[in-house]
């Protein structure tokens, strides 16, 4: 059922004709706006970049955690809270695509992690959206309160945000910004450039649904303020409509008409020039003609009586009265001369009232009302003109001079008939409104022997060309097209116009659109995300026949993208033709007769299903937080062999995505570690994955170490003991899959097309005369050769355990 009505803002509308005094205001759903700001990122060349990379330690602690290899992803708005004092808003962000590892600069290596799009680092701030002339953007340089979760409480993941911010600090403004709505394509029209804007997040009061309002002032117009908690503000994006709206544009019938007839103003005069009045909060009241001439064509025109003829002739503004002028205060009736267009050509007469006088400036001046716009002409002109009688054949001429009084009022309306629209969502008309007074009275050059009946017509034939001349200049570059341009020229995100499919017209105007309303059709589908393999089928709305479906990779891409048919489904590449990464590519609709296009996205992950950390060194009865991702359903969490002696337990979070692990406790056997295994199930993708923690009982006697690197990648491992170098010590590979060790001590890595990220190798020395056992451990990430600078360097003195300094390439 509908709870945000569209009658109600048009009431408020009605109830608040200057909008609060803003003569532009766009709202957008959050999620239009991440949507949109997605879309961008992965188009840009930068999405592919894994440059995050550095140290983080943790205070007071001698832990460092370690990240190699993360991209950023989008920056996306977070639950929003009705915020009417300023434009902060919370921001997620997720790093994704590299390796976090969990350095000790005693113990070394304690932990590893992958994350990918199911299962990202996450980085949450506070960030004021900037606003101004030229549109609104988030600015990532300028978040407070900036979070980085890698694991721990506030003080190690404000730490981690620290380390964050000053990554975003040196991007360059390209990386570092992201616009939302953009406004500078309205920059090149005085009438419709954005002077100021300033952004608040509103709240629907009914269901708590979201907007991003944005408040804009235009030039020659007003900049108002901001609705209150008290008020009875709108909530602009309605649910009653055909199609759901995405985001909404309110624009002010002042603006509507200042920007409609102002820009005709300019080209009416010759060599025109105006001086503007504005009030107090700079808005255009009035504008008075200080120079130019209005060119008025040789003319004819027929009355019921009488035919007319005339030279061309022009009208200078601020013409003087000739010395010897007549009397003018005679009332003189004529008739009202209307023109009712999209383009402004003469279409009908008005009934219309005659507007309130306003206090004459200058000969031509113009006043802005929120609703119509007045023009008053009062001057004088001289032509020569031919008149006759039609049953007549002479032809009298004259030389004369006339008075005239013209008021123009010019307003907008909605087309009523599909005729009057001409492809335009409003009508204009120019009027000349009936007045008690005469429009034109003669001043000299008629002869005294020309009737009362002939100066009627001669005045209202000299009333209609002057008429005439001023709708032809006006019509230079007067358009009812005002909407129609403002849409064009609000860019949301890059590249994506506010074309809306429905409008109302109470006191301003309201439009609306959605999301994918720039085409005639859309792809209804949001961003896929897929496994290996899998398949989806995207459609459009409404339906069409013909479409030419294709695929474009996004930055990034290295191996197979995938594929797709004329039906639109799509097909996921398998595992091993993704080159190791995820797949990204824009998904493309074409209607191959007109152009017109639509788009959505997929991505491509490597696994269904992501859990972390990989493997995590701890101490009896410590807790740790554990993740998961699944492209599937529900998650089980669970421990391998739940009964045996020193096992821990798991407490996973509502959603299943978060778990809190707690070691259990010493066990009676003379060991030194205990390793959990903590198994993350998906029943629905068919996907289970294992974390394994190994819990120390007590600290390790024994070193691991790396002796030298051998060909293929093999290592020859070595063993200390109070820091010399025993041998014999059994080495073992507790975890199936992970390589293969040799009584040697010489460690030969699994495939690496295998997958494999790590390695935990056991050491064990046993002295069965005392009934002394010693034990070690040592995490290799695989490829060693891929991070070991990243381990090497991070804690010293343990760091990556190697007993010389060594070089692992390739």
């Amino acid at each position: 059922m509908s709870s945000n009505y569209l009658s109600v803002i048009l009431a408020w509308m009605k109830q608040h004709p200057s909008h609060m005094n803003w003569d532009l205001t766009f709202a957008m759903r959050p999620e239009q706006a991440n949507d949109l700001v997605e879309l961008a990122h992965y188009s840009r060349e930068s999405s592919a970049l894994g440059d995050i990379e550095g140290e983080i330690a943790v205070p007071g602690s001698g832990v460092t955690h370690v990240l190699t290899g993360y991209r950023m992803g989008p920056p996306l708005l977070g639950e929003m809270e009705a915020a009417y004092a300023s434009p902060k808003v919370r921001q997620s962000i997720a790093l994704e695509g590299g390796t976090h590892f969990v350095m000790d600069n005693v113990d070394g290596l304690l932990g590893v992690a992958m994350h990918d799009l199911l299962d990202p680092l996450q980085v949450k701030q506070e960030l004021a959206l900037t606003a101004s002339s030229q549109g609104v953007h988030a600015d990532l340089k300028e978040g407070v309160e900036t979070e980085l979760d890698l694991g721990g409480g506030l003080p190690q993941r404000l730490a981690a945000g620290v380390f964050f911010k000053d990554f975003v600090s040196g991007l360059d403004i390209a990386r570092r910004v992201y616009p939302l709505v953009d406004f500078q394509a309205l920059a090149g029209d005085p009438y419709l450039q954005v002077r100021d804007s300033a952004v608040r997040t509103h709240v629907s009061k009914v269901d708590g649904k979201a907007a991003m309002v944005v408040f804009a002032g235009v030039e020659n117009g007003p900049l108002g303020s901001f609705p209150t908690e008290q008020n009875n503000y709108p909530f602009l994006l309605p649910d009653d409509l055909a199609q759901p709206v995405t985001s909404t544009l309110l624009l002010s019938s002042r603006l509507l008409h200042r920007a409609a007839y102002a820009k005709g103003l300019e080209q009416m005069l010759e060599g025109g020039a105006f001086e503007p009045h504005l009030d107090a909060d700079n808005t255009l009241q009035r504008m008075d003609a200080k120079a130019g001439q209005l060119r008025v064509h040789p003319s004819v025109y027929e009355s019921s009586d009488y035919q007319f003829q005339c030279d061309g002739f022009v009208v200078p503004v601020g013409g003087g009265a000739p010395l010897d002028a007549e009397d003018s205060t005679r009332s003189l009736g004529l008739h009202g001369q209307a023109c009712c267009c999209c383009q402004c050509t003469p279409a009908e007469e008005s009934a219309r009232e005659q507007p309130p006088q306003g206090v004459f400036q200058s000969p031509l001046s113009i006043e802005f009302d929120h609703d119509e716009v007045r023009q008053h002409w009062q001057s004088f002109c001289t032509l020569t003109l031919r008149y006759r009688r039609k049953r007549e054949t002479n032809w009298q001429t004259h030389t004369a001079t006339f008075q005239f009084d013209l008021r123009t009022v010019f307003h907008l309306d909605k087309p009523a008939t599909p005729e009057e629209e001409a492809g335009c969502m409003l009508l204009g008309h120019v009027l000349w409104p009936w007045q008690q007074a005469a429009e034109v009275t003669p001043v000299n050059g008629l002869p005294g022997g020309v009737s009362a009946e002939e100066k009627r017509e001669i005045s209202a034939f000299v009333a209609f060309v002057i008429k005439q001349a001023v709708l032809e200049g006006l019509a230079k570059k007067l358009t009812a097209m005002v909407p129609e341009q403002v849409s064009n020229g609000v860019t949301l995100a890059p590249d994506h116009r506010f074309v809306p499919f429905h409008f109302e017209l109470p006191d301003g105007m309201a439009l609306f659109a959605n999301q994918n309303s720039a085409a005639f059709f859309r792809v209804v589908d949001p961003p896929v995300v897929l496994a290996p393999g899998k398949r989806h089928t995207f459609t459009v709305e409404p339906e069409r026949e013909g479409l030419l479906w294709s695929l474009e990779a996004l930055p990034g891409a290295q191996g197979d993208i995938g594929r797709i048919d004329a039906q639109g489904e799509y097909r996921a590449p398998p595992a091993h033709a993704m080159g190791g990464q995820q797949v990204r590519a824009r998904v493309l609709a074409t209607d191959p007769f007109t152009g017109q296009r639509s788009m959505s996205r997929v991505t491509v992950l490597l696994a269904a299903l992501t859990v972390n950390p990989l493997i995590r060194v701890c101490y009896i009865e410590d807790q740790l937080t554990l993740t998961a991702g699944t492209l599937g359903g529900d998650l089980k969490w669970s421990v391998l062999d739940p009964d045996a002696e020193g096992r821990g337990w798991v407490q996973p979070s509502e959603d299943g995505k978060r778990c809190i692990y707690t070691a259990g406790g010493l066990v009676d056997a003379n060991q030194t570690y205990v390793l959990d295994q903590i198994k993350v199930e998906d029943a629905q993708a068919g996907e289970s994955r294992l974390i394994h923690v190994l819990v120390r009982q007590r600290r390790p006697e024994l070193i691991l170490e790396i002796a030298r690197a051998l060909p293929n990648g093999a290592l020859q491992l070595q063993v200390r003991l109070s820091g010399n170098v025993i041998p014999g010590v059994e080495l073992t590979l507790p975890i199936e899959g992970t390589g293969e060790i040799d009584a040697s001590g010489v460690f030969t890595p699994p495939d690496p097309d295998a997958g494999t990220p790590f390695a935990l190798i056991l050491a064990k020395l046993a002295i069965p005369d005392f009934n002394l056992i010693f034990e070690g451990h040592l995490i290799l990430p695989l490829p060693l050769s891929l991070y070991f600078d990243a381990t090497r360097r991070a804690a010293n003195p343990a760091g990556l355990r190697v007993g010389t300094t060594q070089s692992f390439g390739g």
